[in-house]
């Protein structure tokens, strides 16, 4: 290779690190920031078309369509049907609700591709994935 060759190789190699690592950041910052950290992940991941937080998605609840189990937390002074209509419309599988939880909670079935569009609802206080609970975790825990 020559000189010039591997000069204008390294410049391409470099532009593209920073576009990529510019694009990343622009995806980042234009999803919501009331969605809780790992399913923000997750959502950057199937944006992005990477992998990169796998391991999120086996240890996140999720059902045989693909759909991950999030709750979603009403935002204080937000009418509670709305948002529960907001999640409905969302593409989204109510699985429970508890209105009398502060301002009311509602556990469903989202798309992961929906996840976005529903946190930028005003009534959503926040959302978050839900976990696969753990088990078998030891012997001072186990009876």
């Amino acid at each position: 290779m020559s000189n010039s060759f591997r000069t204008a190789l390294q410049a391409a190699t470099a532009v593209a690190l920073v576009a990529g690592a510019n694009l990343s950041a622009a995806r980042a910052a234009s999803l919501p920031e009331n969605m809780g950290g790992d399913l923000m992940a997750l959502v950057q991941d199937h944006q992005a078309g990477t992998r990169e937080h796998e391991g999120l998605s086996s240890i996140a609840v999720r059902d045989k369509v693909g759909r991950y189990m999030v709750e979603i937390y009403v935002a204080k002074g937000a009418s509670y049907d709305a948002v529960r209509a907001a999640v409905v419309a969302s593409g989204a599988t109510i699985d429970s609700e508890m209105r009398s939880f502060h301002s009311g909670i509602i556990a469903a079935w989202l798309p992961i591709d929906r996840a976005p569009a529903l946190a930028t609802n005003r009534g959503v206080r926040s959302m978050s994935m839900v976990y696969k609970p753990r088990t078998n975790v030891g012997l001072i825990t186990s009876q």
